[in-house]
């Protein structure tokens, strides 16, 4: 849908590619929505059919997730992100819109890079930030997404509403 600004994010991806084409880049987008044929055409028109999938909805992300570097959303706003929670629980480092909820998710973690969507230069250098960061130093991002993940578990979840009845 267009508040996913997914248009920016292939045009933004189409820069990076150019600019580093000694690195393996992929962009997978994951799910379904009226904008896919459009976005599609887009790839198409852009020469990118070999560097972004369409991988449609998927009920289970996480084998997707595990073969992935970095999650991506680039989102106009965002509400309270499953995407984002679920990237943070595989381990991955973000970026992220810094509009809605997304930057509560991510909390303090040092686990992502906070992105203006309005500006695709943001995105972009955000994205080329995460390549030249080292394998560690995105290892490292990656383990304290899934510490400050840990905060949305269902055990927490579960003692956290247990605690607001007893009180």
């Amino acid at each position: 849908v267009p508040i996913k600004n997914l248009d920016s994010l292939i045009l933004v991806f189409q820069k990076l590619v150019l600019a580093n084409p000694e690195n393996n880049l992929r962009l997978d987008i994951i799910g379904d929505g009226p904008e896919k044929k459009k976005l599609q055409k887009l790839v198409l028109s852009k020469g990118l059919v070999d560097k972004i999938r369409f991988l449609g909805f998927q009920d289970n992300v996480f084998s997707f997730l595990k073969e992935s570097n970095v999650f991506v959303l680039p989102s106009f706003t965002e509400g309270s992100s499953v995407s984002l929670a679920e990237a943070m629980v595989q381990g991955l480092p973000s970026i992220v819109t810094k509009n809605g909820g997304a930057s509560e998710i991510l909390g303090h973690s040092k686990s992502g890079i906070l992105i203006d969507p309005y500006r695709p230069e943001s995105i972009l250098k955000a994205m080329q930030d995460m390549i030249g960061f080292s394998p560690s130093h995105r290892n490292l991002m990656g383990l304290r997404a899934q510490k400050e993940a840990d905060r949305f578990s269902v055990e927490k979840y579960v003692k956290s509403l247990l605690e607001i009845y007893n009180n």
